[in-house]
């Protein structure tokens, strides 16, 4: 879960740190949903590798700020509940889907809980959620609810009658909440903003990553729960040549009557007699079997990301780490100095990467519009619910 703060400002950052979790997970892991809020207008399109299409839910064109949506993995059957998905711009900014599952499904629940004067009203975003909540154990019973997303209550500082009704009308539905650190930290606070509610039998494991994607952490969780995937495994024939497979076809070969072959003198029926005893020989101890392909999930690099850029991208993890933990002047200043430093690379290489793509491409009109449309991230299609 993420508070991006604009997905045509951040997308990059958010890519590279789902390709990063996937490169360093020895199973190319990927999380099954992505719950993004505060989007704010999503006008490009964005693709995540093994991801299908971005679905959101904005404000009005004109109105700043907000906005939520989701990635959801490829293979994930899912469906957007529309009912429980009340969204009042400024006040109350949610999004539902429900991800079916071999064992029930998983309703997941996205919220923006905005806290803008004169807009904000708490009261109202609790009234709204529990009338979300309410449907989907209506209609849901046996289904498993997870509720995320930025709700700007502080669940880690001084208790409001407002604040406080949120947390007793979630928790009186038997939610509980799993992030008990904080998830944005300035120079002078430490806030817990970003909530994962959770009803659920299955056993579970949530968390805050450190990024700097946007002033909030990133949060996650993971169930076990199988989710149900459209998509069955491609079967494929291959034959089995293992070591075993080899050294069975060797020992049955050289201990194989060849007479028929040696005692013929016409060449032609020489040939075919070998080639019946040999090939009868072959697939008895070298059988062609059915196999499922393993279908690998790699997140790639963006192509303009260098092995330099790589090692500067993990000396600035180091130096946000180093930030949070000593909480001195020298660490945060040494920190934001490396990361403009960054970014300033990271641009530059993208100039140089499409500056080069666009020359290659001199004179190739289809691979050009390509190369405008993969840079710009328009021309194709969004799904705004």
């Amino acid at each position: 879960m993420q508070n991006i703060r604009s997905m045509s400002k951040n997308f990059d950052k958010l890519y590279d740190l789902i390709q990063e979790v996937n490169k360093e997970s020895k199973t190319n892991f990927l999380f099954s949903v992505l719950a993004i809020q505060e989007t704010w207008q999503v006008k490009e399109v964005f693709d995540m590798p093994h991801y299908q299409k971005f679905i959101s839910k904005t404000r009005t064109r004109g109105i700043a700020g907000g906005g939520i949506g989701f990635f959801v993995r490829e293979g994930c059957e899912y469906e957007v509940l529309n009912e429980p998905s009340i969204y009042e711009e400024r006040v109350h900014e949610s999004l539902f889907i429900r991800v079916k599952g071999k064992n029930g499904g998983v309703v997941i629940g996205n919220v923006y809980r905005p806290n803008t004067a004169p807009y904000a009203n708490i009261n109202k975003s609790t009234q709204h959620l529990s009338r979300s909540i309410d449907y989907v154990r209506r209609n849901f019973r046996n289904d498993s609810i997870v509720i995320v997303g930025d709700f700007n209550v502080d669940l880690l500082g001084e208790d409001d009658k407002e604040s406080l009704g949120l947390v007793s009308e979630i928790s009186s539905q038997g939610f509980i909440e799993l992030i008990t650190v904080p998830t944005r930290e300035a120079s002078s606070s430490k806030t817990l903003l970003d909530h994962i509610w959770i009803k659920s039998l299955f056993k579970n494991t949530a968390g805050v990553v450190s990024s700097e994607i946007s002033d909030h952490f990133s949060t996650f969780l993971s169930l076990e729960h199988e989710l149900k995937h459209v998509e069955k495994a491609k079967q494929f024939l291959k034959r089995n040549t293992n070591d075993l497979a080899v050294a069975s076809l060797g020992e049955a070969l050289a201990h194989t009557d060849w007479s028929s072959v040696n005692s013929t003198e016409n060449p032609v029926t020489a040939y075919k007699n070998f080639f019946q005893m040999f090939y009868s020989i072959f697939n008895l101890h070298c059988p062609i079997e059915n196999k499922k392909s393993k279908k690998k999930c790699d997140i790639p690099l963006h192509p303009w990301m260098t092995r330099g850029l790589l090692v500067s991208r993990k000396k600035k993890e180091k130096l946000l780490k180093a930030k949070l933990k000593l909480k001195t002047i020298e660490a945060h200043t040494e920190f934001y100095e490396y990361k403009r430093l960054y970014e300033k690379l990271i641009l530059e290489s993208k100039r140089c990467f499409y500056k080069r793509a666009f020359q290659s491409a001199e004179g190739d009109a289809k691979k050009t519009w390509e190369l405008l449309r993969e840079a710009t991230k328009l021309g194709g299609k969004k799904i705004e619910i």
